[in-house]
């Protein structure tokens, strides 16, 4: 299999493409990868700064014109913008859940059921478990549902409590599939399988604003520019990412994608709070993240272009899911 590398925007990032398979894998250079240990790095030199990275032939610390550091432009902005931006998001959100009326009707949709499982198609916009306010969500009604069912002659013993029943979860503006368990042996089991991913899989789609061309990011970075990807709209590309990531140490519990500086940030913050007294807390290590996609299509919403991918979560954390949408 041929494939090219190339630093990607002049920053950390490098894409190794398959162009025979139309297929792109986006990951950091391994100097800056914070899930393989190196030793401690050298001191920065002269003005050179380590996000501006660039192949060897067009190295310069002074020629930065065509170079893009994404971090840069987020740490353009505010921190107490951001954090204004994400509990004004955690307030709409609360509100909108506690303004929904969640009754079976509307929103429970079972599309498989016997002794042990329950099969749905959650839909957008309601919660998947009740959060920190108690708001009615989907589990309410399948819990419901499974105590009412008239019929079945199950014993006290076999009911699980309403908690019990979670498997897993889809987040409230998330539509999809989502399992719940009826007895403690499929509970058992359910969580077995997710955890040791053995039996169960997780495809997503998504909606991604403008155009998300894989043979022109192919292209792009081949050096020669020579034999131009073959157009076939039956295979429209994808690829791989695989980005670590870490706990936000500045704005908890959200997560970002880790680099060096920011994990020498949050191993002196949690150094500075062990001195203030909170002794047993602990830096998480970053965790390498992958995931899968797919371009499915090339749509209109509203008038403007979107791309639909499917992503496939292959390891790592819980939320990359929205992190690799916002990369591509």
């Amino acid at each position: 299999m041929m494939m090219n590398t190339k630093m990607m925007m002049g920053a950390r990032y490098q894409v190794k493409t398959d162009k025979p398979n139309k297929l792109i894998y986006i990951s950091f250079d391994e100097l800056d990868d914070t899930t393989i240990n190196y030793p401690p790095a050298k001191e920065k030199e002269d003005d050179c700064s380590p996000t501006t990275k660039l192949n060897e032939e067009d190295a310069s610390c002074n020629d930065t014109e065509d170079t893009l550091d994404i971090s840069t432009i987020q740490q353009s902005i505010p921190d107490s913008v951001l954090q204004y931006e994400r509990q004004m998001r955690k307030i709409r959100a609360a509100d909108r859940a506690s303004k929904t009326n969640v009754n079976p009707e509307d929103h429970l949709h079972i599309i498989h059921k016997d002794d042990h499982i329950v099969v749905t198609n959650k839909p957008s916009g309601i919660l998947c478990v009740p959060g920190v306010n108690k708001n009615r969500s989907l589990l309410d009604l399948v819990f419901e549902m499974n105590n009412g069912d008239e019929g079945e002659e199950r014993s006290s013993e076999d009911k699980l409590a309403k908690d019990s029943m979670i498997v897993h979860r889809l987040d409230m503006d998330t539509s999809g599939i989502v399992i719940f368990a009826r007895t403690r042996d499929a509970m058992s089991e359910l969580h077995k399988a997710f955890r040791e991913r053995t039996g169960t899989k997780k495809k997503y789609e998504a909606l991604l604003v403008g155009r998300l061309d894989i043979n022109k990011w192919i292209e792009s970075q081949d050096d020669d520019h020579t034999n131009k990807v073959i157009s076939d709209t039956t295979n429209l590309g994808g690829g791989e990412i695989n980005l670590p990531l870490q706990r936000d140490h500045r704005h908890p519990p959200f997560m970002r994608v880790s680099t060096p500086e920011s994990e020498s940030e949050a191993q002196l913050a949690v150094k500075d709070l062990n001195s203030a007294g909170y002794k047993k807390l602990m830096a998480k290590k970053p965790k390498a993240s992958t995931t899968q996609f797919r371009v499915l299509s090339h749509e209109h919403w509203r008038g403007h272009p979107v791309t639909r991918v499917e992503l496939t979560p292959i390891t790592g954390r819980k939320v990359r899911v929205r992190f690799f949408d916002n990369v591509l």
